[in-house]
């Protein structure tokens, strides 16, 4: 079952990094900042129409701003996902089985 997560604050692209989704500070978060999210777990990116991109988090970024005193917790996503696939009114959904989170088990994607 899929719980959400936060609104989508960004998304860019770093070249030879991939795709980068920036989340909003944590007590915007719908999900207890005490829970942990993992390396490959499997999200969902759902834009404002319904539509959905379900991926995982390749890994974790944070970008830095206002000299070093705010950052932002942000998701490194695989290859095969580009910038003008998501919608910047998108939310951040995590796939959890109960409260467990779902590993994707594919083959590796760069």
């Amino acid at each position: 079952m899929a719980r959400k997560l936060c609104p989508l604050n960004d998304v860019f692209r770093i070249e030879g990094r991939g795709v980068i989704l920036v989340l909003p500070p944590e007590h915007e978060w719908e999900v207890s900042g005490e829970k942990t999210i993992h390396r490959h777990e499997c999200i969902r990116i759902v834009d404002e129409s319904g539509g959905e991109i379900r991926t995982f988090i390749k890994d974790f970024e944070t970008t830095i701003r206002n000299g070093g005193r705010d950052s932002d917790l942000c998701f490194t996503l695989p290859a095969d996902i580009t910038v003008d696939m998501i919608s910047r009114n998108s939310e951040i959904w995590l796939e959890r089985d109960d409260d467990q989170p779902v590993i994707w088990q594919g083959l590796p994607k760069s």
